[in-house]
């Protein structure tokens, strides 16, 4: 069995433990920045399920002024793909939200992708880190035993 296919049989398992879980491919900075546009853009469409109140939903997730009368947002420059990055990450950091889970797969490059710009700061949630170098889930595991 495979790192991803053991983070999926994991997450198969314990999901019922965990009240949302995310996946991210983390094998370049585009395609981790890419799964952190994909959590922002549920975190919206759970929000519209409750209201189409997109001014309100846009100061809940850190987004005013960034989406539009039908709760659409575009990413088109680096301060705004790091804007998500920090908005998702203080979702993810706000002492109410806790019990998440939040899988980075496919870390195999330490020097592409900095994992520490993306675990978020805080000591609740759980974070899994898939890579074949052994290195690059040191790297994670520091980051969060720091914290």
């Amino acid at each position: 069995m495979g790192k991803t296919q053991l983070a999926l049989k994991y997450v198969y398992q314990q999901y019922r433990n965990y009240y949302s879980v995310f996946f991210i491919n983390t094998t370049s900075v585009q395609t981790t920045i890419h799964g952190f546009i994909q959590i922002i853009q549920r975190l919206i469409q759970h929000h519209q399920q409750i209201s189409d109140n997109y001014a309100h939903i846009g100061r809940l997730l850190g987004m005013v002024g960034r989406l539009d009368s039908v709760g659409c947002f575009t990413v088109v420059s680096e301060p705004e793909e790091q804007h998500v990055v920090s908005t998702v990450k203080e979702w993810f950091s706000a002492p109410e939200n806790t019990n998440w889970l939040l899988v980075f797969d496919n870390l195999d490059d330490p020097d592409l992708v900095n994992i520490k710009e993306y675990i978020p700061l805080c000591n609740h949630g759980m974070v899994i880190i898939t890579s074949r170098r052994h290195e690059c889930v040191q790297q994670g595991r520091r980051r969060l035993e720091v914290q």
